[in-house]
């Protein structure tokens, strides 16, 4: 696949992820209601919404604006599994395919490696974050109310950050080395927990405990019709199939990005020919997990693959060298 190829593909993903989630808001009415609930400052369900939080204007709008699409979602976490989407980080249909884009014309040609001490405090970040989404699907766990839980959850990435240049610190100065391979561990992490959640939210719609009225099709299948304008459920409905169309471009994205990096990457194609033999496996075991565990979960397995190779030729690297020396030794000598 050609570079100038995939970079029209991601750039198009792109406007269509902006058409299918913000575009279809705004025709069914559902962006309208939730631009009214921030004004007005009182949800259609009579509920006060906080209007100030920081005392600037702009950024308390941005806030609002995360406040109310989120809330009715959380309302409907335990029937409609939204676990799945927010954990694989919904609201990036518009985003991750720019992030793809630059990753396939910059990313691999432009790495360098890691500093010992970094990789090894990302399986412990990797970690951390799985509790960052606490606050905003479980907000009573740490005493807040639905509206700070949201406000908390999106300064994750602050915490994120936070705490990974707190535990770099630590391991630079104390020298430590716990893993080998730290990258991957951080990789299985992140796709194990994924793939726990995606197949629990699964398990849960088919199985008794769930509605009578929840099913597979209503949590992953966008259905236009469930958005009606005047209802007091418009934001919620509106969000919800927002979630919905999110989630099938991460898949889609997902898919394409995976198959690059198992088959396609210049950085990995000239080193592993065993790699290159087995394309056509590897990409059915990208669609395989992608399908059963989620987008979170195939693409970890892609990224796992690559570090695997990569520290496979960091390995072999010594004793490739010593041959080519002791090559040279026996031309000399003839």
């Amino acid at each position: 696949m050609g570079l100038a190829s995939l970079t029209t593909v991601f750039a198009g993903l792109s406007m269509l992820g902006f058409y299918l989630v913000w575009a279809l808001m705004g025709l069914n009415g559902s962006l309208e209601a939730l631009f009214a609930t921030i004004a007005s400052g009182v949800f259609l369900d009579g509920q006060e919404l906080k209007k100030s939080w920081t005392g600037v204007w702009a950024i308390d709008f941005v806030i609002c604006l995360l406040v109310v699409f989120f809330e009715g979602l959380i309302d409907l976490s335990d029937d409609c599994g939204v676990w799945q989407y927010l954990w694989d980080c919904g609201g990036v249909a518009v985003f991750f395919p720019i992030y793809s884009l630059l990753y396939v014309r910059r990313g691999s040609s432009s790495a360098s490696p890691v500093p010992v001490a970094e990789a090894q405090a990302l399986p412990f970040t990797a970690i951390w974050g799985l509790f960052l989404i606490i606050p905003l699907m479980r907000p009573a766990a740490i005493h807040a109310t639905t509206q700070q839980g949201t406000v908390i959850f999106f300064l994750g990435p602050l915490f994120y950050v936070a705490f990974h240049q707190i535990v770099k610190s630590i391991f630079a100065r104390t020298n430590y080395r716990g893993s080998m391979r730290p990258a991957k561990v951080a990789y299985f992490i992140v796709g194990a927990a994924s793939a726990i959640v995606h197949v629990g939210v699964a398990i849960y719609a088919m199985s008794s405990l769930s509605d009578s009225n929840v099913s597979l099709s209503q949590i992953y299948i966008p259905n236009d019709s469930a958005v009606q304008r005047g209802q007091l459920n418009v934001v919620t409905k509106g969000a919800l199939q927002f979630i919905q169309w999110d989630n099938v471009m991460l898949n889609t994205v997902a898919l394409l990005l995976g198959s690059y990096v198992l088959c396609f990457e210049p950085v990995l194609r000239a080193k592993s020919s065993r790699r290159n033999e087995r394309a056509s496996t590897l990409l059915s075991s990208l669609v395989g997990i992608t399908f059963i565990f989620g987008a979170g979960a195939g693409l970890a397995f892609a990224f796992y693959c690559k570090e695997h190779w990569l520290s496979a030729d960091e390995e072999s690297f010594p004793d490739e060298k010593r041959e080519a020396i002791n090559a040279g030794k026996r031309v000399g000598r003839v």
